[in-house]
């Protein structure tokens, strides 16, 4: 097997954007795999589907950076598969209007489709 072979992979973001590290982290994760070419697909689900929101922020309400912008970069790392689970928004009374970004809303069993044809899923 090549070492070098093009991995296709998906960050699953499932927790709230601020009060840890895990959102920042799968974020950042993402982006370096998409530097070294691999077809990296974001989902977002469960209280992840809050990272996509726009006009947070953090830094005036809890003084914390607002890597949340950092989405808007996704493109240009050659990321452009962005997930956004359809139960989880519809749970959280969130629609995509609201969006920072551009994210395609999937159901939940699209969405384990996806998940099944990857090389490795990392959740955060």
């Amino acid at each position: 097997m090549n070492q070098n072979a093009q991995k296709k992979i998906a960050c699953i973001q499932r927790r709230a954007p601020h009060g840890s590290v895990f959102a920042a982290e799968g974020l950042d994760l993402a982006l370096v795999a998409a530097t070294f070419d691999h077809e990296v697909t974001l989902v977002f689900m469960d209280d992840g589907v809050f990272q996509l929101l726009k006009n947070q922020a953090p830094e005036r309400a809890l003084g914390m950076r607002d890597f949340c912008r950092a989405l808007g970069a996704l493109p240009q790392y050659g990321c452009e598969q962005v997930l956004a689970e359809r139960e989880s928004l519809n749970a959280r009374n969130v629609a995509a209007a609201d969006f920072l970004i551009a994210a395609t809303v999937v159901e939940r069993a699209e969405l384990l489709e996806v998940l099944a044809a990857q090389d490795c899923v990392i959740d955060f």
